[in-house]
C-alpha cells in the first residue's frame, strides 16, 4: 500500500510549477516592481506631473477626466463663495480637496496672481474656469 504524505504533495506541485516556466515568474516580479515603484512614487511632484500628462493624452478618458476635475472645482467653489468664504482662502481648499496636479498649479498660479493685486479676470485660468467662477458669483 501507498501513503501519501501532504509534504510530498506540496513539494510536487511547487516543483510543477517551476518547471511551468520562470518567465511567469519574472513578470510576477517585474508587476510587483512597478506596483512598487508606484507606491514610493505616487507623492511626488514629478509623478503626478507625468501621470496627469499621460491621463489627459488618452483620447476619451483624458476628456472625461478634465471634465470631472473642472465640474469637481466649480460645485467645490461654488459652494465656498456661496457661504462667503474669502476667495484666496476658498482657493486654498480647493487645492487641497482635488489632488489633480493640472488643477493645483493653475490654483497656485491664480492664488499668485490674486496676491499681487490681479483681478479676477485677470488671472492666469483656463477661460473654462474663469466663465465657472463668474456664474457662481
Amino acid at each position: 500500500m501507498v501513503t501519501i504524505n501532504l509534504l510530498d504533495v506540496v513539494r510536487d506541485t511547487i516543483s510543477d510549477l517551476f518547471r511551468f516556466g520562470s518567465y511567469i515568474y519574472q513578470m510576477i516580479v517585474i508587476i510587483l516592481g512597478i506596483v512598487a515603484a508606484i507606491l514610493i512614487t505616487r507623492k511626488k511632484t514629478w509623478f503626478k506631473q507625468y501621470s496627469a500628462l499621460l491621463l489627459l493624452r488618452i483620447p476619451i478618458v483624458g476628456e472625461i477626466t478634465r471634465k470631472i476635475y473642472l465640474a469637481r472645482f466649480a460645485n467645490t467653489m461654488r459652494l465656498l463663495t456661496e457661504t462667503n468664504t474669502p476667495l484666496l482662502q476658498a482657493m486654498d481648499l480647493v487645492r487641497q480637496m482635488i489632488t489633480f496636479y493640472p488643477v493645483e498649479q493653475s490654483l497656485k498660479l491664480a492664488q499668485a496672481d490674486i496676491l499681487l493685486g490681479s483681478s479676477l479676470s485677470q488671472v492666469r485660468f483656463p477661460n473654462i474656469i474663469l466663465i465657472l467662477l463668474s456664474l457662481s458669483k
